[in-house]
C-alpha cells in the first residue's frame, strides 16, 4: 500500500509552505511546484497534446488560480478534455477571489474552490471528503520525487525518432531523471539516450514535460526508464 500523494502548484512561498506542512502532517507524499511544468497539457501550443499516463499522478491536486501561462481553472479545463486520470472532485483552485463566471466554470468542471486566507477546518473537511474517494491500491504515474542538483553540462544525445546526434545542456540531475535544455520540444514519453556520460543519473530517459523559456530555449523534464 502506497502513501497518499498531493501535488501543489503555488508560487507564493508562505502559502506553499503552509500547504506542504498540512499535508505532510497527514502522512502525504507532497510534490510542490511554482507552476504545473510536470503536466503535459500545461503551456502547450499543441491543443491535441493529451496526457498519455495510464494512472493519475496524485490523489489530490491544488493549484493557484494565477499561473504564469493560464489560470488554474483553465488548467483544470484543459486537463478534463485532454486525458487527465485524476477525478475532478479531488482538484481545487486556490484564490482570494473568483468572479461569478469563474465560480460557475469551476463548478461545471467538478473542482473545489479554496478561498484564501483559508480556515484549516474547511480545508481539512475537503481533504477528508477527497480521501473517501481515494484508492491507495491504485498506482500513481509519477513514482517518486527526489531532490535534483542544479548543473550546467553540455551533452550529446539521440532520440528514438532521429538517428543523428543532437546537442543540449543538462540543467539539473537526480537518480530518477534530469532536465535538458534544447532547441526543440519533446512529445510525452519520447525517449532520449545520452551519448555523453553524466554521473549520478541515467543515460536513457522518457520525456515528461517541455517548457519554453524567455530566451527561447526549451527545457524538458525526463524520468529514467
Amino acid at each position: 500500500m502506497r502513501k497518499r500523494r498531493v501535488i501543489i502548484f503555488q508560487e507564493e512561498p508562505v502559502i506553499k509552505l503552509l500547504l506542504e506542512s498540512i499535508f505532510s502532517q497527514r502522512g502525504y507524499e507532497v510534490l510542490s511546484f511554482n507552476e504545473p511544468v510536470i503536466c503535459p497539457v500545461y503551456e502547450s501550443r499543441q491543443e491535441e497534446r493529451f496526457c498519455l499516463k495510464e494512472h493519475p499522478c496524485s490523489d489530490i491536486v491544488i493549484t493557484d488560480q494565477r499561473l504564469p501561462s493560464m489560470t488554474g481553472i483553465e488548467l483544470l479545463r484543459r486537463q478534463s478534455t485532454h486525458g487527465c486520470k485524476l477525478m475532478p472532485m479531488n482538484k481545487a483552485v486556490l484564490s482570494a477571489y473568483l468572479t461569478e463566471s469563474e465560480q460557475k466554470d469551476l463548478c461545471e468542471l467538478g473542482g473545489h474552490f479554496i478561498s484564501t486566507p483559508f480556515h484549516l477546518a474547511d480545508l481539512t473537511l475537503w481533504i477528508e471528503e477527497c480521501e473517501k474517494r481515494m484508492d491507495v491500491n491504485v498506482p500513481l504515474a509519477i513514482r517518486r520525487k527526489e531532490k535534483r542538483m542544479p548543473v550546467q553540462v553540455a551533452v550529446s544525445f539521440r532520440t528514438e525518432t532521429m538517428d543523428k546526434i543532437l546537442d543540449g545542456t543538462v540543467t539539473d540531475i537526480s537518480r530518477s531523471g534530469f532536465c535538458l535544455s534544447t532547441d526543440r520540444p519533446f512529445d510525452p514519453a519520447e525517449t532520449v539516450r545520452l551519448v555523453s556520460d553524466i554521473p549520478y543519473t541515467c543515460s536513457v530517459a522518457s520525456a515528461r514535460w517541455s517548457k519554453t523559456t524567455e530566451s527561447g530555449k526549451i527545457i524538458s523534464g525526463f524520468s529514467c526508464d
